[in-house]
């Protein structure tokens, strides 16, 4: 019994639990070619040259163009009520993606 127990345990304790790295989740909604702002459903938000757009293969999106539709995962550095919040990552989110637990 304490054989079963213990291998229970183990296998419970190595169960990895996704969790997307992005506080918000939206679909951008106006093309996007490395401007100052970005539209993620409806809502200008801010963008400047710290921002990093990760790419689907974990790597860092080079050209900063997103195509209007694309689903994307976001982190804001500012959240106020009487100015744009800035984005500080972009992670581009593939189709198949959809259902990670944020």
């Amino acid at each position: 019994m304490k054989f079963l127990s213990l291998i229970f345990l183990i296998l419970l304790s190595s169960y990895v639990y996704a969790i997307a790295p992005f506080q918000h989740r939206g679909t951008v909604t106006a093309p996007y070619n490395d401007t100052s702002t970005i539209e993620i459903d409806g809502q200008p938000f801010l963008v400047n040259s710290e921002t990093i757009i990760h790419h689907y293969e974990n790597g860092v999106l080079k050209e900063k163009v997103i195509l209007e539709g694309s689903s994307v995962g976001y982190e804001m550095t500012s959240e106020t009520d009487d100015a744009l919040n800035t984005i500080s990552n972009i992670w581009l989110i593939r189709n198949d993606e959809q259902d990670v637990e944020e």
